[in-house]
């Protein structure tokens, strides 16, 4: 490059857009970040999958972060083989069922200081007497009232507004509570109680509630809760923040030796959905504080067997694995030398009689062929004759003599008649002898029909 080609280059006029970009580029900057800042917000993807299959997924790492071992399990294998005694677990619903062996052993660990949070199961009322877990608690779930429940629905044929001392204040209903009785309106079950110098709330979802058949229960927190409803347009009510009475206990807690067995009557506000509501974290912490570690049981469905053996035997799987891989990938490799198809034109017609002589001789030797062949010829020799001579005696009659009549030579009479067929060329040999037989006969017959 010379000095005049660098002089163009910068010249003045290029200088000059040079200056004006940069000066465009610099203010749009200037004000992008003038007018911008930088933010952070949170976008919700979606419930993952580790949630959707666990519902207490939320709780394990409330704990985890809160400084307090916890691990959620799938399954009753837990139950079989305990942890530790200085353990908790928490399982949504106790399954029915449990073999007697097992329930011992829960109870022998809740006795050397373990701690069980449970649901009992719904059919201990339905068979009073099978054995059941909640009933050697002395717990079990209140009958249903007789009377209409607190959700305000009319019995069937009953066309007044129910009014029920507990449930409403003791004013009349209004005129307007009764036009609008029928319309759904949603409504928080909020139960109120103190922990120590704490004020705490939760949100009951309970229909069925809990009854101390043994009168042992340490601690209980009653089921009258608060009635409060969520839209804006209800909360004028008479009946928004009115104390609903309930004759039985929503949690019922028991001392068994050095340990505690705690039974609710709802878990749903300790699911991934309703954990961070009002205090249910602080007050499900607050149930475990003494417990080293705890175990939440999310679904007692039992493991499918491939999942059992894989845990149990995972270098089983792993080598059917490699083996099945390595079966399937020498099913794709060669044995042999390649074949190629032949791709050409159509074959003569000449082709097509040697494939066939070549098929009949693999077969029997092509002596089907050679016997009809020599049939034949009998038969037409036979007709040429006057008087003619049978097979057997044309057979058994001097060759020389045969050979006399038809001109032929002799050996090549025996070779039509005779001759066994041991190679190809024995085959070829006959064939042509029986040819030329063939031919003779066929001109002595064209003299006598002239």
């Amino acid at each position: 490059m010379t000095i005049r080609s660098c002089k163009n280059i910068f010249s003045p006029s290029v200088i000059i857009i040079m200056l004006a970009v940069l000066v465009i580029v610099g203010g749009g900057l200037f004000w992008f970040f003038n007018n911008f800042e930088r933010k952070e917000f949170l976008r919700s993807s979606g419930m993952s999958p580790a949630a959707y299959n666990n519902s207490y997924l939320a709780a394990e790492r409330f704990f985890t972060r809160s400084g307090k071992e916890a691990e959620s399990v799938r399954g009753l294998n837990l139950l079989a083989n305990l942890p530790s005694s200085h353990d908790a677990i928490f399982i949504a619903r106790l399954p029915g069922g449990l073999a007697q062996s097992v329930g011992d052993s829960i109870f022998d660990w809740v006795r050397d200081g373990g701690h069980l949070l449970m649901m009992p199961n719904m059919l201990d009322n339905k068979n009073p007497n099978a054995p059941d877990f909640s009933r050697r608690v002395g717990v079990r779930y209140a009958p249903y009232p007789e009377e209409s429940s607190d959700c305000g629905c009319p019995d069937e044929g009953d066309n007044s507004v129910p009014t029920n001392e507990e449930d409403t204040p003791e004013e009349t209903a209004t005129t307007e509570d009764a036009e609008d009785y029928y319309e759904y309106h949603p409504y928080d079950q909020v139960l109120e109680l103190a922990l120590g110098e704490h004020r705490i709330q939760l949100e009951s979802n309970a229909y069925r509630y809990l009854e101390d058949v043994a009168g042992t229960a340490v601690y209980t927190i009653d089921a009258s809760y608060i009635k409060r409803y969520t839209n804006n347009d209800d909360k004028n009510r008479s009946d928004h923040n009115t104390l609903i009475k309930q004759n039985n206990h929503w949690l019922l807690q028991y001392q068994v030796g050095d340990g505690k067995i705690t039974v609710f009557s709802d878990t749903d506000l300790f699911t991934n959905d309703l954990i961070g509501n009002r205090d249910h974290a602080f007050f499900l912490a607050h149930l475990i504080k003494d417990s080293d570690k705890v175990w939440l049981i999310y679904s007692s469905n039992v493991d499918s067997l491939v999942e059992i053996i894989w845990r149990q035997a995972p270098f089983f799987w792993v080598s059917l694995l490699i083996t099945l891989f390595i079966i399937g990938w020498m099913c794709q490799m060669r044995s042999g030398p390649l074949m190629t198809r032949k791709e050409g034109h159509p074959q003569s017609i000449l082709t097509h009689i040697d494939a066939t002589g070549n098929y009949f001789w693999r077969n029997d030797g092509c002596s089907n062929i050679v016997n009809t062949n020599r049939k034949y010829i009998m038969q037409r020799w036979q007709l040429s004759r006057q008087g003619g001579q049978t097979e057997s005696e044309i057979l058994s009659a001097d060759l020389l003599h045969l050979a006399e009549k038809t001109g032929i030579n002799p050996e090549e009479v025996t070779t039509a008649f005779q001759l066994k067929h041991r190679t190809e060329q024995d085959f070829i040999r006959s064939s042509q002898a029986l040819q030329k037989f063939s031919l003779t006969l066929q001109g002595g017959e064209k003299k006598r029909n002239d």
